[in-house]
């Protein structure tokens, strides 16, 4: 939880915390990930960062307030690929099912 707590304080609430929630996008997330290493932290700490930012925009998302999660990583590559966006209702794509032996 302290971690949580500093991640919170020393990298998110100075660039977003005076955003309103549909102002933050996933341009300004990338950028953002980036200027924590280039501050000298670790990127362990930056992606440690936005998974608490992930976390937080995933709460608002399921409580309504954003329709999907700007910080969310583009899983997948590829047509076969999905997105959190075009998925953002918790529905994933099915791969095909195997045959299974007799």
């Amino acid at each position: 939880m302290a971690n949580y707590k500093t991640l919170l304080t020393g990298h998110l609430l100075a660039p977003f915390g005076k955003r309103v929630l549909p102002e933050i996008t996933p341009e300004m997330v990338g950028p953002w990930e980036r200027s924590v290493v280039a501050a000298g932290y670790s990127p362990r700490t930056a992606k440690d960062a936005r998974g608490v930012l992930i976390t937080i925009l995933g709460d608002a998302v399921r409580a309504g307030y954003i329709p999907n999660n700007p910080a969310a990583r583009i899983r997948g590559k590829g047509p076969r690929g999905y997105t959190a966006s075009r998925h953002s209702s918790g529905q994933r794509r099915r791969g095909r099912r195997r045959s299974r032996p007799c």
